[in-house]
């Protein structure tokens, strides 16, 4: 993971399970600062067959405007929530 990073990089981990490795990697890593956690309840395409399920807030301790945003999730399956993510970041 450390050959990825470079000055300017922030953590974000997708709530939930992405979260929970954001806080892990920044922490292993020793990083400073705070990692960040995003929601993508509200942005997922398939919001009206899922429903509202229970999440935390997103969360961003820093700006992102020229950054380098680490997005972290434990499930990588049809990329739907990482285009949730990417969706909300830059609304």
């Amino acid at each position: 993971m450390r050959p990825l990073l470079r000055p300017a990089s922030r953590l974000v981990g997708i709530w939930r399970g992405g979260a929970w490795l954001a806080e892990r990697l920044q922490r292993e890593l020793a990083l400073p600062g705070r990692h960040g956690v995003i929601s993508s309840v509200l942005h997922r395409d398939d919001y009206g067959s899922r429903g509202l399920a229970a999440a935390a807030p997103t969360e961003l301790p820093f700006e992102i405007d020229d950054r380098h945003i680490v997005l972290i999730d434990d499930v990588l399956y049809t990329g739907r929530t990482i285009r949730a993510v990417i969706n909300e970041l830059y609304d």
